[in-house]
């Protein structure tokens, strides 16, 4: 087995969870919450391009990530209901509302480095996530909006964000398009596209503006904008994976939908493109995570226990998948399988038996 790809990522994850849980961090993310305590949920594409924490410069922890193909997520997926309402209602209890972001994504310069799980097609693609925000709408919405989504899109040329308005998702507004914008014209802006949103979220919103703003503009993105094609070489499948946060190396699958093996079969040939094409090392091959996250209950040891016969289950199912599926893609793989501290982002690999 070549170690090269499981000694990277567990670098990676190593770094991540240091910074995690150093007391800077833990810091500065205390002083987030409190200044913005809305809860943030983002629900988006697999695609490894795509990272919301790092396009609009918001500390690693403070978004709620769950990711599938194309962000075709199933919210009747008992599984997915239970998250969301934990999450939700956790929120609430303590006096915070909830923001959902709906995310696609397109390519501007090419429709072939869209979105996949769409066909590429980014009318299909705002069309599709428009009705998973409209289910949210029909699920939380009546009376305080304390739960509120939010449909956003993400171009991958330049990593911009595009807000749409809420009445019916028509106008936008594109922040690679107001890179000097102010505070005051981006606070006007939310109140106008979000007009039955509390205070306290239209507050909260600022920062993916001007965090998005400031990241655009870096001087290298001004200067020469990176093209982002598929390079990934990691399919991460379960949860606790928001430690990946660099660009470009892993698709990212969660089990939030009944027909969860057909996101694995994408994934793994556009692993096997990658491969065949040369982006990635044929001599590395690619690297099949399944983990499992623990520390979210007081039974800290029967949670971690869950969490492991969690990712066992997950590995033996994605192997299944993609020796039927995508066998030829089957010897290049190196299986790595594990748990994630969700107070400290920490992964340790276990055994598959």
């Amino acid at each position: 087995m070549n170690s090269k790809n499981i000694d990277f990522l567990l670098k990676i994850n190593k770094e991540q969870s240091e910074l995690f849980s150093n007391p800077l961090s833990i810091k500065i993310r205390e002083l987030y919450h409190q200044k913005h305590p809305t809860e943030i949920l983002s629900f988006g594409c697999m695609d490894g391009r795509l990272n919301p924490s790092v396009i609009a410069d918001i500390p690693l922890g403070i978004i709620k990530q769950f990711r599938e193909l194309g962000g075709r997520f199933d919210l009747g997926n008992p599984y997915l209901r239970i998250l969301i309402q934990d999450l939700a209602e956790n929120a609430l209890s303590q006096g915070r509302s909830v923001i959902i972001f709906v995310t696609y994504h397109f390519s501007q310069s090419n429709p072939h480095l869209g979105c996949a799980g769409f066909g590429y097609d980014k009318k299909l693609a705002i069309e599709e996530t428009s009705k998973l925000k409209m289910v949210f709408d029909q699920i939380f919405r009546g009376g305080v909006q304390t739960v509120y989504p939010i449909l956003v899109g993400i171009e991958t040329d330049k990593e911009s964000l595009i807000f749409h308005d809420s009445l019916n998702n028509q106008r936008t507004f594109d922040i690679s398009e107001h890179l000097f914008a102010s505070l005051e014209e981006f606070a006007s802006l939310i109140k106008g596209f979000y007009p039955d949103l509390n205070q306290q979220g239209c507050l909260d919103l600022l920062p993916f503006f001007t965090g998005n703003q400031k990241y655009l503009k870096e001087e290298l993105r001004l200067s020469v904008l990176p093209v982002h094609t598929h390079k990934e070489f990691v399919l991460g499948v379960g949860r606790g994976f928001s430690w990946i946060n660099q660009i470009d190396i892993a698709f990212l699958i969660g089990p939030y939908r009944y027909n969860f093996q057909e996101a694995i079969t994408r994934a793994s040939l556009l692993l096997q493109e990658n491969l065949v094409e040369g982006r990635i090392p044929k001599e590395d091959g690619v690297l099949i995570m399944a983990s499992g996250v623990y520390g979210r209950y007081k039974s800290v040891e029967v949670d971690r226990h869950f969490a492991e016969e969690g990712a066992r289950s997950m590995a033996r199912f994605t192997q299944s998948v993609i020796q039927n599926s995508v066998p030829e893609l089957w010897p290049s793989v190196n299986l790595l399988v594990g748990v994630v501290n969700k107070n400290t982002l920490g992964f340790t690999p276990i055994s598959l038996e």
